[in-house]
């Protein structure tokens, strides 16, 4: 077997034997803060009106026994995958994530390429002209959408595009009067393009292109300042300096070479902003209505919902787990001076 085969295979298996001691810290982390926090759900639950109900609902839920005992019956239900129900729903809180899950991988996806497309654009604008305006323009771009706010930039695409020129619509993913496209994968667009109902694939479209351009425009900046910084730093090369020499033409020099070393860290950087942006579509899930993962934290936060809330922090750390490894493992493959 040769050396760098067996050197990366040793790191995966490292990094998946490391993976069971931070999914229980984290898991006991968020166990204790959740029950640290002011608040009761069974309050929540019931209000003021049946406030003496509480003692019966709280034995029901099992919140009456000592904080231990809680821990441990928590601990193994999540290690034999039993993320228990809902407190709200009393669903099953693992077939509420895989009904919601397909709604936060299609914005996920959606949101990455408007971050990719946007971001290598205007960090290839700033790289090559260098010190001139449309540099300045174009940092000045990034520096303004990796600062602005999500929530409040997603209010003023609604009021904009969807309120005041009615070109999209907001809230959900699908009009209600529009039949649901067969699931094969679960995303609206794709399964409405595989199934023939086009009208369904505009609508899903138009569902989708505020909330993916809202969260895609944001991280877009910090993609432009980082293959800014990467293209300045392929082009000072010496192959790059080799090529001009040579008599590449400009265009050639710049796209050929420079971008496509230029690409390699910002390759393994979008592999784990990939994992960050789906567990970070809370806010934007919230603002436009979104029904996936981030709402379903979001509402599960709010209504002190512990064993929802836990749940979707198992789903998300093992997803930022598996990519991160998925995308270190890429990474030697596109570099091969990557020894681990």
């Amino acid at each position: 077997m040769p050396r760098a085969t067996s050197s990366l295979r040793a790191y995966v298996l490292q990094r998946l034997a490391l993976t069971v001691p931070m999914m229980f810290i984290l898991l006991t982390l968020v166990f204790y803060f959740l029950r640290a926090a002011p608040g009761d759900p069974v309050s929540q639950i019931l209000g003021e009106r049946n406030a003496q109900f509480a003692d019966v609902i709280r034995k029901q839920l099992g919140l009456d026994r000592p904080l231990y005992i809680q821990y441990f019956d928590y601990l193994r239900r999540i290690f034999t995958g039993d993320m228990g129900a809902s407190l709200f729903t009393q669903r099953p809180v693992a077939e509420d994530i895989a009904h919601r899950l397909p709604a936060t991988i299609e914005l996920t996806i959606a949101s990455m390429a408007v971050a990719i497309v946007v971001g290598v654009l205007l960090g290839v604008v700033s790289a090559t002209r260098r010190d001139r305006p449309a540099d300045v323009a174009s940092r000045l771009t990034a520096a303004v959408l990796y600062n602005t706010p999500i929530f409040w930039f997603g209010i003023i695409m609604q009021l904009i595009f969807a309120v005041g020129l009615g070109w999209f619509d907001v809230g959900g993913r699908l009009d209600a009067r529009l039949p649901l496209p067969p699931t094969i994968t679960g995303l609206y667009t794709v399964d409405s393009l595989l199934t023939g109902q086009f009208v369904t694939f505009l609508d899903a479209l138009k569902h989708l292109v505020l909330p993916a351009t809202t969260l895609g425009l944001v991280l877009s900046g910090f993609f432009a300042r980082m293959v800014r910084a990467n293209m300045l730093q392929s082009l000072q090369a010496d192959y790059v300096e080799a090529a001009k020499a040579r008599g590449v033409r400009r265009g050639d020099v710049f796209y050929h070479h420079a971008l496509k070393n230029a690409m390699v860290p910002v390759a393994t950087t979008i592999g784990l902003t990939f994992a960050i942006l789906f567990s970070g579509a809370i806010l934007t899930e919230t603002v436009f209505s979104w029904p996936g993962i981030g709402l379903y934290v979001a509402n599960a936060i709010g209504a002190r919902d512990y064993p929802a809330l836990q749940g979707a922090v198992v789903y998300y750390a093992l997803i930022m787990v598996f990519v991160s490894v998925v995308i270190d493992i890429l990474a030697a493959w596109l570099d091969p001076r990557i020894r681990y």
